[in-house]
């Protein structure tokens, strides 16, 4: 009887104990991905960030309220990239407004004047 009863807390702790770890892989997993999911949003945000700065400049409506704004998102950041020279110029422009707005309509010009870069492929001769 004694034996009976041994195998038959095994089978019952060999289920639960299958069922625990199944339990703890998918709370791992989960950690994990929101992990994941997180730094993914942060750098989305970042590039986010410098793609307004770049239509802003571009379509000449970089304000000063744009401008704090942006410091605020560059400053929150802590990836890989180093914003630094960035914040360094949004901190100037946002001390000499009349400069930074003269400096980005000189950029957009720059910018519409310039090619797409095409690249030229050899064509085989047949």
């Amino acid at each position: 009887m004694e034996n009976v009863l041994f195998v038959a807390l095994g089978w019952v702790a060999g289920i639960f104990s299958s069922i625990l770890l199944e339990w703890n892989r998918d709370g791992r997993l989960a950690k994990s991905l929101r992990k994941a999911l997180h730094f993914e949003l942060t750098e989305f945000r970042f590039r986010m960030a410098g793609m307004v700065f770049m239509l802003a400049t571009r379509a000449d409506t970089l304000s000063p309220d744009r401008i704090s704004w942006l410091i605020q998102e560059f400053e929150k950041y802590k990836g890989f990239a180093s914003p630094a020279d960035v914040l360094d110029a949004l901190r100037t422009m946002q001390q000499h407004p009349t400069e930074a707005r003269a400096v980005s309509a000189r950029f957009a010009a720059q910018l519409q004047q310039g090619s797409p870069g095409l690249k030229k492929y050899p064509v085989p001769s047949s």
